[in-house]
């Protein structure tokens, strides 16, 4: 799927968030964590890399269950 550099920061933003959420917010080290417009670009850019992974993860996965269901339903189990 094609996606513009400013949603592909909107993902990596929400996964960052999630992050947090799930992170109360604190590092690994038990400091506060800084919000997303002050990690920096660098960071930001490391957060859109894993949001692109993760989604040709999932594109994948959803390719392959689709190709095994088509299967199935021509009877080639």
């Amino acid at each position: 799927m094609l996606r513009t550099n400013e949603e592909w920061l909107a993902l990596a933003k929400e996964a960052f968030d999630a992050y947090g959420d799930e992170a109360q917010w604190l590092t690994w080290d038990n400091k506060p964590m800084p919000q997303w417009d002050k990690v920096g670009e660098v960071v930001q850019k490391r957060w859109v890399a894993s949001v692109k992974r993760t989604e040709a993860i999932l594109l994948k996965v959803d390719r392959s269950n689709e190709f095994a269901a088509r299967r199935k339903r021509m009877g080639c189990v």
